[in-house]
Protein backbone atom coordinates (compact mmCIF):
# COMPACT_ATOMS: atom_id res chain seq x y z
CA UNK A 1 0.00 0.00 0.00
CA UNK A 2 2.96 2.27 0.50
CA UNK A 3 3.94 2.31 -3.13
CA UNK A 4 0.52 3.42 -4.52
CA UNK A 5 0.34 6.20 -1.93
CA UNK A 6 3.80 7.38 -2.92
CA UNK A 7 2.82 7.34 -6.57
CA UNK A 8 -0.33 9.38 -5.83
CA UNK A 9 1.63 11.87 -3.76
CA UNK A 10 4.17 12.32 -6.54
CA UNK A 11 1.38 12.83 -9.05
CA UNK A 12 -0.22 15.48 -6.84
CA UNK A 13 3.11 17.30 -6.42
CA UNK A 14 3.69 17.18 -10.17
CA UNK A 15 0.24 18.60 -10.89
CA UNK A 16 0.79 21.43 -8.40
CA UNK A 17 4.17 22.27 -9.91
CA UNK A 18 2.74 22.29 -13.44
CA UNK A 19 -0.08 24.59 -12.32
CA UNK A 20 2.38 26.95 -10.69
CA UNK A 21 4.48 27.08 -13.86
CA UNK A 22 1.38 27.81 -15.96
CA UNK A 23 0.36 30.63 -13.62
CA UNK A 24 3.83 32.16 -13.71
CA UNK A 25 4.05 31.98 -17.49
CA UNK A 26 0.58 33.43 -18.00
CA UNK A 27 1.30 36.25 -15.54
CA UNK A 28 4.50 37.09 -17.38
CA UNK A 29 2.60 37.30 -20.67
CA UNK A 30 -0.01 39.76 -19.35
CA UNK A 31 0.78 43.45 -20.04
CA UNK A 32 1.58 45.15 -16.78
CA UNK A 33 0.53 48.72 -16.11
CA UNK A 34 3.58 50.92 -16.41
CA UNK A 35 4.57 52.74 -13.29
CA UNK A 36 4.87 56.50 -13.36
CA UNK A 37 8.41 57.18 -14.47
CA UNK A 38 10.19 60.50 -14.50
CA UNK A 39 10.84 61.02 -18.19
CA UNK A 40 11.41 64.75 -18.00
CA UNK A 41 14.46 65.98 -19.86
CA UNK A 42 16.00 69.34 -19.02
CA UNK A 43 16.02 71.97 -21.72
CA UNK A 44 19.49 72.16 -23.31
CA UNK A 45 19.89 75.93 -23.36
CA UNK A 46 17.54 77.39 -20.75
CA UNK A 47 18.00 76.02 -17.24
CA UNK A 48 14.84 77.76 -16.06
CA UNK A 49 12.71 75.51 -18.25
CA UNK A 50 11.90 72.29 -16.48
CA UNK A 51 9.51 69.39 -16.57
CA UNK A 52 8.21 69.37 -13.03
CA UNK A 53 6.36 66.08 -13.00
CA UNK A 54 5.37 63.24 -15.29
CA UNK A 55 2.95 60.53 -14.26
CA UNK A 56 0.86 58.25 -16.40
CA UNK A 57 -1.03 61.01 -18.15
CA UNK A 58 -0.03 64.41 -16.78
CA UNK A 59 2.91 66.66 -17.59
CA UNK A 60 3.84 69.93 -15.91
CA UNK A 61 6.19 72.05 -17.99
CA UNK A 62 7.38 75.34 -16.50
CA UNK A 63 9.62 78.23 -17.38
CA UNK A 64 10.66 79.15 -13.87
CA UNK A 65 12.00 82.62 -14.54
CA UNK A 66 8.43 83.71 -15.48
CA UNK A 67 9.69 86.05 -18.18
CA UNK A 68 6.63 85.68 -20.37
CA UNK A 69 8.23 82.97 -22.50
CA UNK A 70 5.93 80.14 -21.53
CA UNK A 71 7.13 76.56 -21.59
CA UNK A 72 5.28 73.70 -23.18
CA UNK A 73 5.76 69.96 -23.54
CA UNK A 74 6.38 67.88 -26.62
CA UNK A 75 5.20 64.38 -25.89
CA UNK A 76 4.66 60.88 -27.20
CA UNK A 77 1.53 59.20 -25.90
CA UNK A 78 0.07 55.75 -26.43
CA UNK A 79 -2.74 57.22 -28.53
CA UNK A 80 -1.05 60.00 -30.48
CA UNK A 81 1.38 60.31 -33.30
CA UNK A 82 5.01 60.72 -32.19
CA UNK A 83 5.85 64.36 -31.83
CA UNK A 84 2.41 65.68 -30.93
CA UNK A 85 2.95 69.26 -29.83
CA UNK A 86 0.81 70.26 -26.90
CA UNK A 87 -0.30 73.85 -26.26
CA UNK A 88 1.84 75.40 -23.59
CA UNK A 89 -0.58 78.17 -22.65
CA UNK A 90 -2.86 78.00 -19.62
CA UNK A 91 -4.37 80.32 -17.03
CA UNK A 92 -2.51 78.99 -14.00
CA UNK A 93 -1.80 82.28 -12.27
CA UNK A 94 -0.26 80.54 -9.25
CA UNK A 95 2.50 79.15 -11.45
CA UNK A 96 3.42 81.79 -14.03
CA UNK A 97 4.84 80.29 -17.18
CA UNK A 98 3.58 76.79 -16.42
CA UNK A 99 1.32 74.51 -18.38
CA UNK A 100 -0.42 71.61 -16.67
CA UNK A 101 -1.34 69.29 -19.50
CA UNK A 102 -3.43 66.13 -19.23
CA UNK A 103 -3.51 63.64 -22.07
CA UNK A 104 -6.15 60.97 -22.79
CA UNK A 105 -3.66 58.10 -22.66
CA UNK A 106 -0.42 57.15 -21.01
CA UNK A 107 2.54 59.41 -21.71
CA UNK A 108 5.44 57.44 -23.18
CA UNK A 109 7.95 60.23 -23.60
CA UNK A 110 8.29 63.96 -23.08
CA UNK A 111 10.67 66.74 -23.95
CA UNK A 112 10.68 70.17 -22.34
CA UNK A 113 10.53 73.10 -24.73
CA UNK A 114 10.43 76.86 -24.67
CA UNK A 115 9.04 78.87 -27.53
CA UNK A 116 11.55 79.57 -30.29
CA UNK A 117 14.42 78.10 -28.27
CA UNK A 118 13.82 74.50 -29.24
CA UNK A 119 13.19 71.29 -27.39
CA UNK A 120 15.26 68.77 -25.52
CA UNK A 121 15.48 65.28 -26.95
CA UNK A 122 12.69 62.79 -26.53
CA UNK A 123 13.06 60.16 -23.86
CA UNK A 124 10.79 57.14 -24.07
CA UNK A 125 9.81 54.98 -21.11
CA UNK A 126 8.62 52.00 -23.08
CA UNK A 127 9.25 50.39 -26.46
CA UNK A 128 6.44 50.61 -28.99
CA UNK A 129 3.74 48.07 -28.31
CA UNK A 130 3.66 45.15 -30.75
CA UNK A 131 0.06 44.23 -31.53
CA UNK A 132 -0.85 40.55 -31.55
CA UNK A 133 -1.19 38.98 -34.99
CA UNK A 134 -4.68 39.41 -36.35
CA UNK A 135 -6.64 37.19 -38.66
CA UNK A 136 -6.49 38.35 -42.26
CA UNK A 137 -9.53 40.49 -43.09
CA UNK A 138 -11.95 39.40 -45.77
CA UNK A 139 -11.32 40.81 -49.25
CA UNK A 140 -12.60 44.36 -49.49
CA UNK A 141 -14.25 45.89 -52.55
CA UNK A 142 -12.12 48.36 -54.51
CA UNK A 143 -11.94 51.66 -52.67
CA UNK A 144 -13.33 54.75 -54.40
CA UNK A 145 -10.88 57.51 -55.29
CA UNK A 146 -9.89 59.55 -52.26
CA UNK A 147 -11.56 62.98 -52.10
CA UNK A 148 -9.36 65.96 -52.85
CA UNK A 149 -9.87 67.31 -49.32
CA UNK A 150 -8.14 64.31 -47.79
CA UNK A 151 -5.33 64.52 -50.30
CA UNK A 152 -4.79 68.17 -49.42
CA UNK A 153 -4.19 67.28 -45.77
CA UNK A 154 -0.70 66.10 -46.73
CA UNK A 155 0.15 69.55 -48.10
CA UNK A 156 1.28 72.33 -45.75
CA UNK A 157 -1.44 74.69 -44.56
CA UNK A 158 -0.68 78.14 -43.16
CA UNK A 159 -2.92 80.82 -41.69
CA UNK A 160 -2.48 84.58 -41.89
CA UNK A 161 -3.98 87.68 -40.28
CA UNK A 162 -2.81 91.04 -39.03
CA UNK A 163 -4.12 93.81 -36.75
CA UNK A 164 -4.72 91.38 -33.95
CA UNK A 165 -4.75 92.15 -30.24
CA UNK A 166 -6.45 94.98 -28.33
CA UNK A 167 -4.99 96.40 -25.13
CA UNK A 168 -6.79 96.60 -21.78
CA UNK A 169 -8.98 99.71 -22.22
CA UNK A 170 -10.03 98.56 -25.69
CA UNK A 171 -10.99 95.14 -24.37
CA UNK A 172 -13.12 96.71 -21.65
CA UNK A 173 -15.32 98.26 -24.32
CA UNK A 174 -15.33 95.19 -26.60
CA UNK A 175 -18.33 94.26 -28.72
CA UNK A 176 -18.72 91.98 -31.77
CA UNK A 177 -16.94 94.54 -33.96
CA UNK A 178 -13.88 94.87 -31.73
CA UNK A 179 -11.31 92.76 -29.93
CA UNK A 180 -11.97 89.37 -31.50
CA UNK A 181 -8.40 88.01 -31.27
CA UNK A 182 -9.45 85.11 -29.03
CA UNK A 183 -12.06 84.07 -31.59
CA UNK A 184 -9.63 84.20 -34.52
CA UNK A 185 -7.05 82.12 -32.63
CA UNK A 186 -9.68 79.50 -31.79
CA UNK A 187 -10.77 79.40 -35.42
CA UNK A 188 -7.27 78.40 -36.50
CA UNK A 189 -7.28 75.38 -34.21
CA UNK A 190 -10.89 74.49 -35.06
CA UNK A 191 -10.04 74.59 -38.76
CA UNK A 192 -7.09 72.26 -38.23
CA UNK A 193 -9.24 69.85 -36.22
CA UNK A 194 -11.76 69.87 -39.07
CA UNK A 195 -8.93 68.89 -41.42
CA UNK A 196 -8.05 65.97 -39.14
CA UNK A 197 -4.91 67.59 -37.74
CA UNK A 198 -4.71 67.35 -33.91
CA UNK A 199 -1.68 69.65 -33.74
CA UNK A 200 -0.62 73.00 -35.14
CA UNK A 201 -0.64 74.16 -38.77
CA UNK A 202 2.62 74.44 -40.68
CA UNK A 203 2.83 78.17 -39.93
CA UNK A 204 0.87 81.18 -38.71
CA UNK A 205 1.79 84.48 -40.35
CA UNK A 206 1.17 87.49 -38.08
CA UNK A 207 0.87 90.42 -40.50
CA UNK A 208 1.91 93.28 -38.23
CA UNK A 209 0.13 95.56 -35.74
CA UNK A 210 0.11 92.44 -33.62
CA UNK A 211 -0.42 94.23 -30.29
CA UNK A 212 -2.22 97.53 -29.91
CA UNK A 213 -1.90 100.30 -29.02
CA UNK A 214 1.84 100.71 -28.74
CA UNK A 215 3.35 97.22 -29.05
CA UNK A 216 4.77 97.36 -25.53
CA UNK A 217 6.23 94.22 -23.99
CA UNK A 218 3.77 94.20 -21.01
CA UNK A 219 0.83 94.40 -23.43
CA UNK A 220 2.29 91.62 -25.58
CA UNK A 221 2.68 89.44 -22.49
CA UNK A 222 -0.71 90.23 -21.00
CA UNK A 223 -2.99 90.39 -24.03
CA UNK A 224 -1.56 88.93 -27.25
CA UNK A 225 -0.05 86.04 -25.31
CA UNK A 226 -3.43 85.33 -23.71
CA UNK A 227 -5.16 84.80 -27.06
CA UNK A 228 -2.58 83.89 -29.71
CA UNK A 229 0.27 82.89 -27.41
CA UNK A 230 -0.26 79.15 -27.74
CA UNK A 231 0.42 79.51 -31.50
CA UNK A 232 3.86 81.01 -30.96
CA UNK A 233 5.85 77.84 -31.76
CA UNK A 234 4.62 78.16 -35.38
CA UNK A 235 4.13 81.95 -35.61
CA UNK A 236 6.18 84.04 -38.05
CA UNK A 237 5.62 87.77 -37.43
CA UNK A 238 6.36 90.97 -39.31
CA UNK A 239 6.59 94.50 -37.96
CA UNK A 240 3.64 96.86 -38.22
CA UNK A 241 3.53 100.58 -37.58
CA UNK A 242 2.06 100.12 -34.07
CA UNK A 243 5.07 98.02 -33.05
CA UNK A 244 7.17 101.16 -33.63
CA UNK A 245 5.11 103.14 -31.11
CA UNK A 246 7.58 101.56 -28.68
CA UNK A 247 11.06 102.89 -29.55
CA UNK A 248 12.88 100.57 -31.97
CA UNK A 249 9.95 98.15 -31.67
CA UNK A 250 11.61 96.69 -28.57
CA UNK A 251 8.36 95.19 -27.24
CA UNK A 252 8.05 93.13 -30.43
CA UNK A 253 11.68 92.02 -30.37
CA UNK A 254 11.75 91.16 -26.68
CA UNK A 255 8.56 89.16 -27.01
CA UNK A 256 9.37 87.22 -30.17
CA UNK A 257 13.17 87.00 -30.00
CA UNK A 258 14.34 87.59 -26.44
CA UNK A 259 17.43 85.41 -26.99
CA UNK A 260 18.49 87.33 -30.13
CA UNK A 261 18.53 84.28 -32.39
CA UNK A 262 17.72 86.47 -35.41
CA UNK A 263 15.11 83.90 -36.37
CA UNK A 264 12.87 86.76 -37.51
CA UNK A 265 15.63 88.89 -38.96
CA UNK A 266 18.12 91.20 -37.32
CA UNK A 267 16.89 93.85 -34.93
CA UNK A 268 16.36 97.19 -36.62
CA UNK A 269 15.79 95.29 -39.89
CA UNK A 270 13.06 92.69 -39.54
CA UNK A 271 13.20 90.91 -42.91
CA UNK A 272 13.86 87.18 -43.27
CA UNK A 273 12.96 84.12 -45.37
CA UNK A 274 12.12 80.48 -44.72
CA UNK A 275 10.66 77.42 -46.44
CA UNK A 276 7.27 75.78 -45.96
CA UNK A 277 7.06 72.61 -48.03
CA UNK A 278 8.14 73.44 -51.58
CA UNK A 279 7.39 77.16 -51.10
CA UNK A 280 9.77 79.98 -50.18
CA UNK A 281 8.24 82.63 -47.88
CA UNK A 282 9.59 86.19 -47.54
CA UNK A 283 8.86 88.39 -44.51
CA UNK A 284 9.24 92.07 -45.39
CA UNK A 285 9.60 95.20 -43.27
CA UNK A 286 7.11 97.50 -45.00
CA UNK A 287 7.48 100.49 -42.65
CA UNK A 288 8.73 102.63 -45.53
CA UNK A 289 7.81 105.95 -43.90
CA UNK A 290 9.36 105.15 -40.49
CA UNK A 291 12.51 103.34 -41.57
CA UNK A 292 14.62 105.55 -43.81
CA UNK A 293 15.24 103.87 -47.19
CA UNK A 294 14.02 100.46 -45.94
CA UNK A 295 11.91 100.04 -49.08
CA UNK A 296 14.09 101.96 -51.55
CA UNK A 297 15.45 100.49 -54.73
CA UNK A 298 19.00 99.29 -54.15
CA UNK A 299 18.68 99.56 -50.35
CA UNK A 300 19.73 96.70 -48.09
CA UNK A 301 16.35 94.97 -47.95
CA UNK A 302 15.97 95.14 -51.73
CA UNK A 303 19.46 93.72 -52.29
CA UNK A 304 18.78 90.93 -49.79
CA UNK A 305 15.52 89.98 -51.54
CA UNK A 306 17.24 89.89 -54.94
CA UNK A 307 20.07 87.69 -53.63
CA UNK A 308 17.78 85.27 -51.78
CA UNK A 309 15.38 84.79 -54.68
CA UNK A 310 18.30 84.19 -57.02
CA UNK A 311 19.89 81.70 -54.62
CA UNK A 312 16.61 79.90 -53.77
CA UNK A 313 14.57 79.54 -56.96
CA UNK A 314 11.15 78.02 -56.35
CA UNK A 315 8.14 77.18 -58.48
CA UNK A 316 6.03 79.01 -55.87
CA UNK A 317 6.83 81.85 -53.48
CA UNK A 318 4.96 84.11 -51.08
CA UNK A 319 5.74 87.53 -49.61
CA UNK A 320 4.07 88.87 -46.47
CA UNK A 321 4.23 92.27 -44.82
CA UNK A 322 2.07 94.74 -42.90
CA UNK A 323 1.35 97.55 -45.36
CA UNK A 324 -0.62 96.83 -48.56
CA UNK A 325 0.63 97.85 -51.97
CA UNK A 326 -2.99 98.69 -52.88
CA UNK A 327 -6.20 98.66 -50.85
CA UNK A 328 -9.83 99.72 -51.04
CA UNK A 329 -10.23 100.94 -47.48
CA UNK A 330 -11.70 104.28 -46.52
CA UNK A 331 -8.30 105.24 -45.09
CA UNK A 332 -6.57 104.66 -48.45
CA UNK A 333 -3.49 102.82 -47.18
CA UNK A 334 -1.86 102.33 -50.59
CA UNK A 335 1.92 102.12 -50.13
CA UNK A 336 3.58 102.95 -53.50
CA UNK A 337 7.00 103.05 -51.79
CA UNK A 338 6.85 99.23 -51.85
CA UNK A 339 7.13 99.16 -55.64
CA UNK A 340 10.86 98.22 -55.81
CA UNK A 341 10.25 95.20 -53.58
CA UNK A 342 7.02 94.25 -55.36
CA UNK A 343 8.71 94.51 -58.76
CA UNK A 344 11.64 92.39 -57.61
CA UNK A 345 9.30 89.71 -56.23
CA UNK A 346 7.07 89.77 -59.32
CA UNK A 347 10.02 89.86 -61.72
CA UNK A 348 11.52 86.73 -60.19
CA UNK A 349 8.29 84.78 -60.32
CA UNK A 350 6.55 85.52 -57.00
CA UNK A 351 2.95 84.38 -56.70
CA UNK A 352 1.21 85.57 -53.51
CA UNK A 353 1.50 88.77 -51.46
CA UNK A 354 -0.16 89.12 -48.04
CA UNK A 355 -0.67 92.32 -46.04
CA UNK A 356 -2.72 93.81 -43.22
CA UNK A 357 -2.99 97.44 -42.01
CA UNK A 358 -6.40 98.00 -43.65
CA UNK A 359 -8.90 96.51 -41.19
CA UNK A 360 -10.83 94.44 -43.69
CA UNK A 361 -10.49 91.42 -45.95
CA UNK A 362 -9.73 92.01 -49.62
CA UNK A 363 -8.60 89.81 -52.49
CA UNK A 364 -7.22 91.25 -55.69
CA UNK A 365 -7.11 89.71 -59.13
CA UNK A 366 -3.83 88.45 -60.56
CA UNK A 367 -1.97 91.60 -61.46
CA UNK A 368 1.34 93.12 -62.40
CA UNK A 369 2.98 95.91 -60.34
CA UNK A 370 1.29 98.55 -62.53
CA UNK A 371 -2.11 97.28 -61.31
CA UNK A 372 -2.99 95.76 -64.66
CA UNK A 373 -4.95 92.52 -64.45
CA UNK A 374 -3.09 89.59 -66.00
CA UNK A 375 -5.12 86.81 -67.62
CA UNK A 376 -2.37 85.04 -69.56
CA UNK A 377 -0.05 82.51 -67.99
CA UNK A 378 2.76 84.95 -67.47
CA UNK A 379 4.29 86.78 -64.52
CA UNK A 380 1.60 87.88 -62.07
CA UNK A 381 0.89 87.95 -58.36
CA UNK A 382 -2.24 87.98 -56.22
CA UNK A 383 -2.56 90.33 -53.23
CA UNK A 384 -4.63 89.45 -50.17
CA UNK A 385 -5.30 91.94 -47.37
CA UNK A 386 -6.17 90.24 -44.07
CA UNK A 387 -6.42 93.01 -41.47
CA UNK A 388 -9.11 91.01 -39.68
CA UNK A 389 -7.13 89.34 -36.87
CA UNK A 390 -9.14 90.88 -34.01
CA UNK A 391 -8.90 94.66 -33.84
CA UNK A 392 -11.80 96.94 -34.78
CA UNK A 393 -12.90 96.67 -38.41
CA UNK A 394 -12.98 99.85 -40.50
CA UNK A 395 -15.06 101.29 -43.34
CA UNK A 396 -14.35 100.41 -46.96
CA UNK A 397 -13.74 103.14 -49.51
CA UNK A 398 -13.33 103.43 -53.25
CA UNK A 399 -12.81 100.01 -54.77
CA UNK A 400 -9.53 99.55 -56.59
CA UNK A 401 -9.87 98.54 -60.25
CA UNK A 402 -8.22 95.14 -59.79
CA UNK A 403 -10.01 94.29 -56.52
CA UNK A 404 -12.23 91.23 -56.62
CA UNK A 405 -13.65 90.76 -53.08
CA UNK A 406 -13.87 93.19 -50.15
CA UNK A 407 -15.53 92.63 -46.78
CA UNK A 408 -15.26 94.71 -43.63
CA UNK A 409 -17.93 92.88 -41.60
CA UNK A 410 -16.09 89.78 -40.41
CA UNK A 411 -13.05 89.05 -38.31
CA UNK A 412 -11.21 85.97 -39.44
CA UNK A 413 -8.06 84.43 -40.87
CA UNK A 414 -6.89 83.45 -44.34
CA UNK A 415 -6.19 79.74 -44.75
CA UNK A 416 -3.68 78.90 -47.49
CA UNK A 417 -2.89 75.40 -48.74
CA UNK A 418 0.62 75.52 -50.21
CA UNK A 419 0.72 72.72 -52.75
CA UNK A 420 3.47 71.59 -55.07
CA UNK A 421 3.08 74.02 -57.94
CA UNK A 422 -0.31 75.33 -56.79
CA UNK A 423 -2.17 76.82 -53.86
CA UNK A 424 -5.67 77.21 -52.50
CA UNK A 425 -7.18 79.90 -50.31
CA UNK A 426 -10.19 80.26 -48.04
CA UNK A 427 -11.20 83.07 -45.72
CA UNK A 428 -12.30 81.52 -42.42
CA UNK A 429 -14.70 83.75 -40.51
CA UNK A 430 -14.34 83.77 -36.73
CA UNK A 431 -17.80 85.20 -36.00
CA UNK A 432 -20.27 85.06 -38.89
CA UNK A 433 -21.00 82.34 -41.42
CA UNK A 434 -23.00 84.14 -44.10
CA UNK A 435 -20.81 87.03 -45.19
CA UNK A 436 -19.17 87.53 -48.56
CA UNK A 437 -15.67 87.04 -47.23
CA UNK A 438 -16.53 83.73 -45.60
CA UNK A 439 -17.53 82.38 -49.02
CA UNK A 440 -14.31 83.51 -50.69
CA UNK A 441 -12.24 80.51 -51.66
CA UNK A 442 -10.38 79.30 -54.69
CA UNK A 443 -7.31 77.58 -56.05
CA UNK A 444 -4.85 78.14 -58.87
CA UNK A 445 -1.44 77.11 -60.12
CA UNK A 446 1.77 79.02 -59.58
CA UNK A 447 2.62 80.53 -62.92
CA UNK A 448 6.22 79.24 -63.05
CA UNK A 449 4.89 75.71 -62.45
CA UNK A 450 2.14 75.85 -65.08
CA UNK A 451 3.63 77.68 -68.04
Amino acid sequence: MTRPRAIVARLLVGICLCGLVVLLVSASLKPSRAQAVDVCVAHPSDASVVCVRNNDSTVDACDRDADGHRAYARVITAASQPGFLSPYYDDNDSQPGCANITFPSRVLGVAVCVQFEGCSAFKSTAPPAVPPPAAPPPPAPPAPPAPSASASRAEPVVYAAGDISCNGPQRAAADPTTCQSAATARKIIESERARGNPGFPAAVLALGDIQYQDGSLPDFQQFYNRDWGFLRPVTFPVLGNHEYHTPRALGYWEFFDRSRTNRFGERDKGWYAFDVGSWRLYAINSNCARQRRVCARGAEQHRWLRRDMAANPRSCSLMFMHHPYWDSSYDNFDTPQLRPLIEEFWGRGGDVVLAGHAHQYERFGRSDPAQRLVFKNTRRFRLFIVGTGGKTLRRSGRKEPNSRVTDNTDHGVLQLRLGNGNYGWRFVSAVSTDRAANNDRGAEGCHRATR
